[in-house]
């Protein structure tokens, strides 16, 4: 069962899907993968049994693949025009799947500088992120977490 917090995320994105956080999360491609094969929305889906699919080459697991990074790509190119981002480490299980970086990095050259709607000069006068997955794959939010609750509680002197 999922928890609380998760179903009411999935709700919110079931209602309103052009947020960050509902169009860029493992579940929104997952949820994306199912609805692009027509399955059930209940269907038993991880990220493991959707990068089988994309590493054997599963058109639909391409396509959705595709469309997603695009959506990540779309948010690292707005917080690097923000922010003048040198990298940007992506983190969470899928994160270990190499065909995900490939492909992050494929979709913002194709798609996002050369595609830019402007001009891809102008997309490459901006400084261009590395995109790299964090060091700790799956486990990066929990060491976050637990760096974050040291800082708050046990502060070095």
């Amino acid at each position: 069962d999922l928890h609380p917090r998760v179903r009411r995320q999935r709700q919110m994105c079931i209602r309103d899907r052009k947020t960050m956080a509902c169009q860029c999360s493992t579940t929104a491609l997952l949820d994306a993968y199912r609805e692009r094969k027509g399955l059930p929305a209940d269907t038993p889906m991880n990220g493991r049994i959707f990068f089988d699919a994309a590493n054997a080459g599963e058109p639909e697991a391409l396509e959705v693949l595709e469309k997603f990074c695009f959506a990540v790509d779309v948010q690292i190119y707005n917080l690097s025009v923000l922010l003048n981002l040198e990298k940007v480490a992506i983190g969470g299980g899928i994160s270990s799947q190499p065909l995900l970086i490939e492909t992050l990095d494929r979709v913002y050259e194709e798609q996002i500088l050369k595609g830019h709607p402007f001009s891809e000069e102008q997309a490459r006068s901006l400084a261009h992120p590395e995109i790299v997955a964090c060091a700790f794959h799956n486990k990066s939010n929990q060491i976050g977490a637990l760096v974050s609750y040291q800082n708050a509680f046990y502060p070095q002197k």
